[in-house]
Parts: structure tokens; sequence; C-alpha cells
């Protein structure tokens, strides 16, 4: 009986040793399993690779820093910032272009450019634009004078440095050009109707036969600051002012009147110490307005010195109308419309200042650079032409 109770705890014992056995296989198994675990089928290893990476168990002290930026980040960074500077530039470089053509309209609204008619002339004295071939030039011979408001943009204006005479009108006419007039036995200085050959219609202007031997007629004339010549390019192109003062008789009448035979040019300038200058040029004339006017002008001779011969061949510019080779646009820095180069050698339809010598941030008064100067305004300036003898 002990004999076979003690080959039951035998096999009893060897039972339990087995199944232990076969547990400790079945975790050991499950542990290789979750580790090593099987390839897939041949499908899924066309798909994918997988790898299994062993990492010892370790214990981190510390922070972890991880860098998540490439290793050319910081160039592209660079790169970006450049962009974006370049970006800005050309940005700002529009708007300053911008505000650049905002402050010359401002300046064509502020200093009275697209005035046509002088406010101190009144309405009854006015001439029709038919009457004066298109231009607006004005005349007022019963209002005196010395009671002419003082010019925006100069000082009050003073005597005039050239003696006036009494007005005379000639009413006979109309005549080609003063030269033609004085041959016609009319010798006396005044306001004379002429009609250029090809021209729409007569004009009125001032004819010169005080200077030996007269016959010249004047295009422009500046004498007391009493008119604005700071004007945009219709004005300049039709012409403004008083007859028997200031005035400018306009680019189409010019061209008109330049045109119609071969002409000279003579200018008369005077300083404030009374000293009159001239300089002469053998041929003048302006082409049409499909080429803005431009000057031609022949050789000089005179004792004013040449500032006139740097802007030959140049075209006319006006504040709205910029046609000079600067950069910027030269009437607005020397406030008047002239043939500019880059900018201006000779600027009489510049500011009317008095005394001479000027302050002003640009040179923008009535100069001569060869006589006086760049900061010297003249005190008197006038523009005749006259056919060749």
């Amino acid at each position: 009986m002990k004999a076979f109770i003690w080959t039951l705890s035998v096999l009893f014992f060897l039972l339990m040793g087995i199944g232990h056995c076969r547990g400790g296989q079945f975790k050991i198994k499950k542990i290789i399993q979750r580790r090593y675990p099987r390839a897939t089928d041949g499908k899924e290893e066309a798909k994918k690779c997988s790898y299994t990476f062993l990492v010892p168990e370790q214990k981190i002290t510390g922070p972890i820093c991880v860098n998540t930026k490439g290793q050319d980040a910081g160039t592209i960074k660079d790169m970006i910032t450049r962009m974006d500077l370049e970006n800005l530039k050309d940005v700002l470089s529009r708007q300053k272009r911008e505000i650049d053509v905002l402050q010359l309209v401002v300046d064509v609204d502020g200093n009275i450019v697209n005035e046509v008619v002088p406010q101190h002339i009144p309405n009854s004295h006015q001439y029709t634009p038919g009457l004066l071939g298109g231009n607006e030039i004005q005349r007022d011979p019963g209002y005196p004078r010395d009671l002419m408001p003082p010019p925006d943009l100069a000082t009050s204006p003073t005597k005039s440095p050239f003696k006036i005479p009494p007005v005379t009108f000639i009413n006979e006419g109309p005549f080609k050009d003063c030269q033609h007039a004085k041959e016609a036995g009319h010798s006396v200085s005044g306001i004379y109707m002429i009609k250029p050959e090809n021209s729409n219609g007569p004009m009125q202007l001032w004819c010169e036969n005080s200077l030996d031997p007269g016959g010249w007629t004047v295009i422009q004339k500046r004498t007391d600051g009493s008119v604005n010549f700071f004007r945009n390019w219709e004005n300049y192109k039709k012409g403004f002012g008083n007859i028997d003062g200031e005035y400018w008789l306009g680019l189409q009448n010019i061209y008109m009147l330049s045109n119609q035979d071969n002409y000279k040019l003579l200018i008369e300038l005077e300083d404030w110490s009374d000293k009159k200058v001239y300089a002469e040029y053998s041929s003048f004339r302006l082409e049409p307005e499909s080429e803005f006017y431009r000057l031609r002008l022949g050789t000089y001779q005179g004792n004013a010195g040449d500032s006139m011969m740097w802007h030959n061949g140049k075209q006319f510019t006006t504040l709205d109308r910029d046609k000079d080779m600067y950069a910027g646009n030269c009437a607005h820095f020397h406030k008047g419309g002239w043939w500019y180069n880059a900018c201006a050698h000779s600027n009489l339809n510049g500011v009317w200042y008095r005394g001479g010598h000027y302050r002003s941030k640009y040179q923008d008064g009535i100069f001569w650079a060869e006589y006086r100067g760049g900061s010297y305004s003249l005190r008197a300036a006038q523009m005749m032409i006259k056919p060749i003898d």
C-alpha cells in the first residue's frame, strides 16, 4: 500500500514538473514573439520595410534636447530675410515715386499754374481768344500799375527798369511781324495787330522800335514781377500776361512767327545796378508742338555771355509736362517753363526777386549763368525776334 502511494506521489510530482516546464516555454515563446515578431507575408513585405531595434534599458537623467532644424535651416532663413528686404525696398521705391507725383500735383494746385487770367485784371478788359489767336495775353491801359498787388512767388514789384512810353495802338494791318509793320511806315513802339502766315487768326503783341534799327517782335518780357510765370503747359502754349508789361507771347504763336521766315533772336538783360547787356543768336525757330516746341539756335554774339546754347535742341518743359534731361522735373526746381536741359544755364521765366542776390532752396530766380550767376536774379529781361537781314 505504501508502495502504491509512493508511486502516485512520484507521478504527481512528475506531472507538475512537466506542466511547469511547458508554462515556462509558453512564456518564453510569448516574450520571443513580442521581441522578434514574425515577418509578414510576401505581399506586405513588398509594400514596406520593417526594422527592429533593441534598445537597452537605461536611466535618463537631466533635460533632453531635441534638434528639429535641418542642417541648412540657417541658410534658408537668411535667404528668406534677404527676399523680404528686397520686396520691402521695391514697395518703398514705388511709394516714393507716388509721393513725388503727388508732390508735383500739390505744387500745381498750390502755385495757381492752372490760372488762365491774372486775378488783378478786370473782366471788362479781357481780350477774347478769337481776337488774340487763342492766347491769354491781357492789357489794362486804365488800371494803375502801381496799384497792382504783389505777386505770390516774389517780392513786391518796384519801378520798371524799362521805361514804358504811353501805349500806342496801331489799328492797321494785320502785319506778318513787327518788321513788316515798320516797313509799312510804323516806327513807334507799341501794340500791333500781327497775323503770321498760315496762322488761324491775328494776335496782339508789342513791337519794339526804340532799338536801332527797330522792327523787333517781343516774345517775352520781365520788368517788375507783376505776372506769375509759374504756369502749366496750356498757359505757356497760348500765352499770358500784359502786352504793355510782363508777358509771354505763347509757344504756338512763337512757332508760327519763327517758321514763316528766317529769324534771329535778341535777348536784353538788366541788373540791379542799371547795367544792360545782350546776347544775340544768328538764327532762331521752334519746332511744332509734336516736338514739344524744341529750340533751334544759331551762333552767339554779345557781351552777356552765352547761357542759351546749352539749351539748344531741347524741348520745352513745364511742371505738368516734363521733357528735360534731368531725372526730376527742372520746372519744379526753377519755378518756370523753359527749354531745360539738366537743368538750366538760363532761367528767364523764373521767379522775379528784388535786389539781385536772393535766398532760395533752389536757383529759381531770373538768371543768366554767364552774367551774374545763378544766385543773382536780374531786374529785367526781354526776348525779341526779327527777320534776318
